[in-house]
C-alpha cells in the first residue's frame, strides 16, 4: 500500500510517501510544497497513493495564552486556520481522484507510538540533563520504523512520515463522545388523559 503523509503548514505542506507491506515501511519521497502544488504532484503521479493521511493540530486554546501571550495564541490560530484550509482542499482533490482520505489529530499519532506529550514523561538528553524535546522523539520513531528515511529532514516531513504510518497500521480517529446536556423535565414530558368514554380529552 502507498501512503502519503500530510502536515499542512501555515504556507506550505510537509509531505512523505511511503510503501508499506506488512508491518513495513519504506521512504519513497519527502519534502515540503503548497497545497496547490501537492494536489497537482498527486494528480499527476503515475501511481495514486491508496490513502492520504493529514495531521491535524491542536490549534489554539487558552493554555497557550497563559504560557506564551494573547500574541501567540492569535497567531497559532491564524496559522491552524490556514492548515486547516489546505487540509480541506486536499481532502477535496482526494475524493475528487478516489483516493481515501484519514484526518489524525497529532495527540493520537503520538499517543499511538508512545510519545510522551507531557516533559515530565520524556526521557533526559543526557548532555543537557534536560527533558528531550517531542520533535527529537519523532524523528527516533521515524528512524527507527521506517527504512531509507534520508539523513537530513525538516520537522514537518518527519511528521507527515509518522502520521502516513499510523493511518497505514489501521490508526483512526476516536469516536465522538455523546452526552446528554439535560435530562428530561417537567416541561418536556407530555400528559394525556382520556374521558369517561376512553376518547382523548381535549
Amino acid at each position: 500500500m502507498r501512503v502519503l503523509g500530510v502536515d499542512p503548514g501555515p504556507t506550505s505542506c510537509g509531505f512523505a510517501l511511503l510503501e508499506v507491506t506488512g508491518g513495513l515501511a519504506q521512504h519513497i519521497a519527502c519534502g515540503a510544497m503548497s497545497g496547490l502544488d501537492l494536489a497537482v504532484e498527486i494528480r499527476d503521479a503515475q501511481r495514486k497513493p491508496d490513502l492520504i493521511a493529514i495531521e491535524r493540530g491542536a490549534g489554539a486554546h487558552a493554555g497557550i495564552a497563559r504560557k506564551r501571550g494573547a500574541q501567540a495564541a492569535l497567531s497559532i490560530a491564524k496559522h491552524g486556520g490556514n492548515a486547516q484550509e489546505i487540509g480541506g482542499f486536499l481532502r477535496g482533490v482526494a475524493w475528487l481522484l478516489g483516493i481515501d482520505v484519514v484526518e489524525l489529530a497529532a495527540t493520537v499519532v503520538r499517543s499511538h507510538f508512545k510519545i510522551p506529550h507531557r516533559k515530565a514523561h520524556r526521557p533526559l538528553d543526557p548532555r543537557t540533563m534536560e527533558p528531550v524535546t517531542e520533535d527529537v522523539l519523532v524523528e527516533r520513531v521515524v528512524r527507527r520504523l521506517i527504512s531509507d528515511w534520508p539523513d537530513r529532514s525538516a520537522n514537518h516531513e518527519r511528521d507527515a512520515g509518522l502520521v502516513g504510518l499510523a493511518a497505514a497500521r489501521g490508526v483512526r480517529p476516536p469516536p465522538p463522545v455523546l452526552t446528554a446536556r439535560s435530562k428530561p423535565g417537567p416541561r418536556n414530558r407530555v400528559k394525556v388523559s382520556t374521558g369517561q368514554n376512553g376518547t382523548l380529552a381535549k
